[in-house]
């Protein structure tokens, strides 16, 4: 009989997933480590942005992480004055992680 199909299904791969697993302000500046919790990332641009008002620093690497793996970031620029800023984390241009840290 050639009315016969063969089917293999095989799950889609897991996305990557990163988040910011650690934060901290020094005098140095903020230092920022990314953790990625899901899938493997295949080699991209990674930015860690922090914001205050208007004003922003960043710090951009080219990286490729493997699930469980970690990326470090810092010392980035602190901003002023003293208050609330937002920690971003974007994978080529897409914001994929934030939180908020206070900066003295």
């Amino acid at each position: 009989d050639n009315n016969t199909i063969s089917v293999s299904l095989t799950p889609p791969a897991e996305p990557a997933s990163l988040i910011i697993a650690t934060q901290s302000v020094s005098n140095a500046g903020i230092n920022v480590t990314v953790r990625n919790d899901g899938g493997p990332l295949a080699s991209s641009a990674v930015t860690v942005r922090v914001r205050m008002g208007n004003t922003e620093a960043s710090q951009n690497q080219n990286i490729a992480l493997a699930k469980g793996q970690t990326a470090n970031f810092g010392p980035i620029a602190k901003p002023s004055p003293s208050g609330e800023a937002t920690i971003e984390v974007l994978v080529n241009g897409i914001v994929v992680a934030s939180t908020t840290i206070q900066v003295n």
